[in-house]
């Protein structure tokens, strides 16, 4: 249990930083990316993933120093998180393709495409950020390593951060109907009942 634990944490402060830096490349460059191309992006972000990866990998040593052990209570409640994430991932799959998920919305081969309403983004705009928290902590909780913990820490506020920079592009996007969904329905924390109206959301 240990050596997963390691080699999770390990995988866990690799790619975690990085899939955030690509996600903020793209979205504060997106007008110059998107006069780049679609395959100038993918090299970007592909590069940027690479590079942080790279060089968490070359100090993993002084990063993964301090290992609490693996806890069983720990465990417990890190295996709840990851069921309720799983359980928001496919009420997010009833709305969009995984096909769609995997494509990036913000580039110029993507089409806008139109809002998503009903389901789960009736209740919440950003089921698909929460579900990674929710998995963030589940993995810092289960490694139990500090530099997990710290990880997770900083992912917080960064994808909320990361969350309002896609509403502003959402609502330059789709004028007055997003930011009418807006009104309704709320950023991470769920609503108990869905929104009576159309809406929409984004795919996060």
């Amino acid at each position: 249990m240990e050596t997963i634990a390691y080699y999770l944490a390990l995988v866990f402060v690799m790619a975690v930083p990085a899939a955030l830096a690509s996600r903020f490349v793209l979205h504060l460059f997106e007008p110059r990316l998107r006069r780049a191309g679609p395959v100038a992006v993918r090299a970007a972000t592909v590069a940027v993933i690479l590079g942080i990866m790279g060089a968490v990998f070359l100090i993993r040593q002084p990063v993964l120093k301090l290992h609490f052990g693996v806890k069983a209570p720990l465990v417990v409640v890190s295996v709840v998180l990851f069921g309720i994430s799983s359980y928001l991932r496919a009420q997010i799959l009833r709305q969009i393709p995984l096909r769609r998920m995997l494509e990036l919305p913000e580039m110029p081969d993507q089409d806008a495409g139109k809002l998503i309403t009903g389901g789960i983004y009736s209740r919440m705009r950003h089921p698909g950020y929460v579900a990674m928290s929710l998995n963030v902590a589940a993995v810092a909780l289960f490694t139990n390593y500090l530099a997990a913990y710290v990880v997770a820490l900083a992912f917080m506020p960064l994808i909320g951060l990361l969350a309002v920079l896609e509403e502003r592009e959402l609502q330059a996007r789709f004028p007055g109907a997003y930011r009418a969904y807006c009104t309704r329905v709320p950023r991470f924390v769920p609503r108990l009942s869905a929104s009576g109206r159309q809406g929409g959301g984004d795919e996060t």
